[in-house]
């Protein structure tokens, strides 16, 4: 039990933490990946304890649950890397491949919003993203503030009676397309423009 605990659980927890947070799904060589992390943190862990709190002596339970959170704190600190835009950019540049195993999760904006447009045989259906599911042809797709084409006539979220929101079958769907909003100034540059007037004021002054 002590060597599972040590050589193995540890790498299991790095791995299904990043794969619940990334959506990435278990391989066939999990149990390998895990071991291997589970080594190379025992490793390091080791490697530091040599040169640190030499004179403590860490029992089997101790060393696990110590394992355990690292592994836990590397994983969502590897998951906030991974969902860079700088490294998916450095990903394209080198072999033309996302990050990501969805194609979804690089081109939906989650932060600022992503307008969808399903466009079906009969029907066409726009709105604000709420939430989708990951499992290709066959996810769902819920939309906010939507609006229906459907025989030459409209129906909109907001002509409802009460709150409501569209779920739409990706299978049945045609073409997809993405609207954006509007990309957001840095408060640095909006700061700078919203300060132009002052600067002419200053060189006025000293002409």
């Amino acid at each position: 039990m002590p060597i599972i605990l040590e050589y193995f659980i540890p790498g299991l927890i790095f791995i299904s933490v990043f794969q619940y947070f990334t959506s990435r799904k278990f391989n066939s060589y999990v149990i390998i990946y895990s071991v291997a992390i589970s080594y190379i943190l025992k490793a390091v862990c080791s490697a530091l304890h040599n040169r640190v709190f030499t004179d403590i002596t860490f029992e089997w339970n101790l060393r696990a649950i110590i394992l355990s959170a690292i592994a836990f704190i590397l994983s969502i600190l590897c998951v906030f890397i991974s969902e860079l835009k700088i490294l998916n950019k450095i990903t394209l540049g080198i072999n033309n491949k996302c990050v990501h195993n969805d194609i979804w999760l690089d081109v939906i904006e989650y932060r600022k919003g992503t307008t969808l447009r399903f466009v079906c045989d009969n029907a066409i259906y726009t709105g604000k993203l709420a939430k989708h599911e990951e499992k290709g042809n066959d996810s769902w797709f819920v939309l906010d503030e939507y609006i229906i084409e459907e025989n030459n006539i409209k129906r909109k979220a907001k002509d409802m009676s009460y709150p409501s929101k569209l779920a739409i079958n990706l299978k049945d769907v045609k073409r997809v397309e993405l609207y954006y909003g509007k990309k957001q100034k840095s408060k640095v540059r909006e700061w700078l423009e919203n300060n132009k007037i002052f600067c002419r004021f200053f060189k006025e002054q000293e002409n």
